[in-house]
Formats: structure tokens, C-alpha cells, sequence
């Protein structure tokens, strides 16, 4: 008799898992690096004979480990956009949703600060959201760029937030902050 896997022998899952974790992690301090330990001794851990019967791994557990209490804490940035009422769409909407569906690069938005750039944005994010994938990163955060512990205008904050935010629409793995 022989048994044939469906995923690869034992070094091939081991050197999978590695690199997955490595992947996740945005940084490699210490803290971080014995979180991602954690987690690959509880993956190996359900996956021996330890785990026999119970070799579920669940969200929680993988939270567990990691020392995160709630999901939304890999979402470094919170948004801190002001509820405007109700909006009255800018003539330049319908251009812009026709620029977005022909660009062949980015397309950049500016103007003077306080004429309703962040407003006009959101509008344009909730009006295209059906046809493309959106993330409104909301970097100036209400003014909480400029303070150090906020720094969300930081690759190290920003990015984590935007990778994450994909990451739980399932279109990639996360990165843990």
C-alpha cells in the first residue's frame, strides 16, 4: 500500500509555511518574529499527533497567537473622515468615471487644500466600486498625519493598512503590522 499526499511531503509544507510567514510580516523585529514563531508552532502543533481530533485551526487561534484581540487591529489606520451630509455631485464626476475606465496609467486628482477633494474622492470611490476593486485610504486622517504616534502617511502604516484591507476582501495574505 501506498499513501500519497495531496499537498507535497513534510520539508515541501514546512518550507511553504516559512515563507508564507515571512510574507506576512511587514517587519522583523523581535516581537514580531516570536509572534510568527507562535504561529508555526501551533500549525505544527495541530497538525501532529497532538492536534489528532482537533487539528481545526480557527481564526481565533490564529489571532490568539499572534496577540491581535480583534481583526481590525491589522488596520493600523482608522478612518477619521467627516460625515458631510448629503453630497451634490461635482460636474466633474462623469469625466473623471470615464478617465478611470480608459486610464492606461494613474490618474491624479488635485487641488488648493479645503475645496472638497477628500468629498469629491468618496464620491468617486462609492460610484466606481462595482465595476473596479477600491480602497479610499483616508491618509490626512482628520489632521492625525501630523502627529507622530498616528503616522499614517508612512509606507510602514499606510501600506500594512491598504495590504490588509485586500487581504480581508481575500485577494491577498495579510501583513501583519
Amino acid at each position: 500500500m501506498k499513501f500519497i499526499g495531496r499537498t507535497g511531503n513534510l520539508l515541501a509544507a514546512k518550507n511553504e509555511l516559512a515563507s508564507l510567514l515571512v510574507d506576512w510580516s511587514a517587519t522583523n523585529d523581535p516581537i514580531a518574529a516570536a509572534r510568527l514563531g507562535q504561529l508555526r508552532n501551533l500549525v505544527r502543533e495541530k497538525a501532529g499527533y497532538a492536534g489528532t481530533d482537533r487539528n481545526l485551526i480557527t481564526r481565533t487561534d490564529v489571532l490568539e497567537v499572534l496577540q491581535i484581540g480583534d481583526p481590525r487591529d491589522l488596520l493600523p489606520c482608522e478612518s477619521a473622515l467627516a460625515d458631510v451630509g448629503k453630497v451634490l455631485e461635482r460636474q466633474q464626476l462623469p469625466e473623471a468615471i470615464d478617465r478611470i475606465a480608459a486610464a492606461r496609467s494613474p490618474l491624479l486628482i488635485h487641488a488648493a487644500g479645503g475645496v472638497g477633494k477628500t468629498v469629491f474622492m468618496d464620491t468617486l470611490a462609492t460610484k466606481v466600486a462595482n465595476a473596479h476593486e477600491v480602497i479610499f485610504f483616508d491618509c490626512f486622517g482628520g489632521g492625525a498625519y501630523r502627529s507622530p504616534e498616528d503616522a499614517r502617511h508612512l509606507p510602514k502604516r499606510g501600506l500594512i493598512h491598504i495590504a490588509n484591507t485586500l487581504a480581508f476582501r481575500g485577494l491577498c495574505d495579510p501583513m501583519l503590522p
